[in-house]
């Protein structure tokens, strides 16, 4: 893996197993040894340069958060590339904090904004993983993202209560 650290971003509305996802991805990249930042409130904290926008993870801030439901970073639904002046804030506060990695947990949208950085900024590699409570994104062999199963499998529970 080259030099450089990994960013995690939380984009969209909230959906069950996102904190699964950010445990998982600090472990396997401090068993790797890189480091991890997270960016707090989505895009709109990675396009920031406020100390309060980001934070670093490792092993023991996410030891508790695997079964938690929301998203310890948060989210929005901010897209920083409708603008260039925030299109180029937020591939600056990447350079500032060395993240040539980006993690991108959401749905439809942030698919196509990881698209969009991936295909104007070779240097950054992407990775979205798709998360999405509506079961909008079509996804090899029609499987569905995680936020859809968990929310019809609880509710699948729910309704055999009545």
């Amino acid at each position: 893996m080259k030099s450089g650290k990994i960013g995690i971003v939380v984009s969209g509305g909230p959906a069950p197993g996102i904190n699964t996802v950010i445990w998982s991805a600090v472990l396997e990249a401090s068993n790797r040894g890189v480091v991890t930042v997270g960016f707090l409130n989505g895009f709109r904290g990675a396009s920031s340069l406020e100390p309060n926008s980001w934070t670093f993870l490792n092993p023991q801030s996410v030891a508790e958060i695997e079964a938690k439901g929301g998203s310890i970073l948060g989210t929005s639904r901010f897209n920083p590339f409708h603008h260039n002046e925030t299109k180029e804030a937020f591939i600056r506060t990447l350079q500032v904090h060395d993240v040539n990695k980006l993690i991108v947990i959401g749905g439809e949208g942030s698919a196509y904004l990881s698209h969009q950085v991936s295909q104007q900024y070779p240097n950054i590699q992407v990775v979205h993983v798709p998360k999405t409570i509506d079961n909008d994104l079509i996804l090899p062999n029609d499987h569905p993202s995680f936020g859809f199963e968990t929310a019809r499998a609880v509710g699948t529970k729910v309704l055999k209560t009545l």
